[in-house]
């Protein structure tokens, strides 16, 4: 059995890496579980795998020392998005708005990048998650606001697809739909 959340990036990892080693999603019984749940069913061997990302590997890597049989580089790029409602970002008025938006994360990005310690620190004071934890997460961390590139779009597309084949999604889905564009660009 191997526990999961219901989200994107794990399940794509994961079913990427048993692909690479030649089997199918169809060759495990998952077991949908949020992430604490997951992590205290892996630490008592009540599941056979875990498909994780940080600071909740970080906690099992600091507390149970497992083996990780891959990770999300070795198979996917994977990348994380800020959304916005479909309407407020449609309205030509707000692109000032996302676009400000924008550049005071790419400015808190820049600052986390060069200031790991930092924000390991001020993530344990504020989630209890134990700081040896949070460095290791911080320290492999990627910091940095880009831009939504064709090849992105592409690699979501795929994944989308791949998942509506599997049965994980119940619907297709065009991705560049959702895909937002300051007027002009």
């Amino acid at each position: 059995m191997c526990a999961k959340p219901l989200d994107w990036d794990a399940p794509v990892t994961e079913v990427l890496s048993l692909e690479a080693n030649g089997l199918t999603f169809a060759d495990i019984e998952p077991v949908y579980l949020a992430p604490a749940d997951a992590g205290a069913a892996f630490s008592s061997d009540n599941v056979d795998a875990w498909s994780i990302w940080d600071p909740f590997l970080a906690i099992a890597e600091v507390q149970h020392e497992p083996t990780v049989l891959v990770r999300a580089p070795e198979v996917i790029t994977v990348n994380t998005y800020f959304l916005g409602n479909s309407a407020f970002a449609a309205e030509p008025d707000n692109a000032p708005v996302i676009e400000g938006t924008l550049a005071a994360l790419a400015d808190s990005a820049a600052w986390a990048d060069a200031n790991r310690d930092k924000v390991a620190e001020a993530l344990h004071e504020v989630t209890g998650v134990p700081l040896e934890a949070q460095e290791l997460a911080a320290e492999r961390a990627e910091f940095g606001i880009f831009p939504l590139t064709p090849e992105i779009v592409a690699g979501q597309q795929e994944t989308a697809d791949r998942f509506f084949d599997l049965g994980l999604i119940p619907n297709a889905i065009r991705v560049e739909d959702a895909v937002w564009a300051a007027p002009g660009g």
